[in-house]
């Protein structure tokens, strides 16, 4: 088991966030991650507009998972719309 850590960006309105919040929860609940910690990073302002938003509400999950089953991540998340962006990481021990 690696330890990974997945920035998202959300739509900033708040029932979009708490809508995709939960769905990208429900997704790693399916792959099977242990140890979920999550930190609301809030709302900021992007370097760059996606999708014509200019603003983001950042959320960090931070998990371990199995390495084969951590590269399918952005495969089950990448079709919810009030996902902007998601970068997952590894974090060194």
């Amino acid at each position: 088991m690696n330890s990974y850590e997945a920035c998202c960006v959300f739509r900033v309105e708040d029932d979009k966030f708490a809508v995709g919040r939960d769905t990208v929860r429900a997704a790693l609940q399916t792959l099977g991650f242990e140890g979920l910690k999550e930190e609301d990073m809030q709302v900021k302002s992007l370097a760059y507009p996606i999708k014509k938003f200019y603003q983001g509400h950042y959320y960090l999950f931070d998990f371990q998972m199995d390495p084969a089953k951590a590269h399918e991540i952005e495969k089950e998340v990448r079709l919810i719309p009030e996902l902007l962006r998601i970068l997952v990481t590894r974090k060194d021990d």
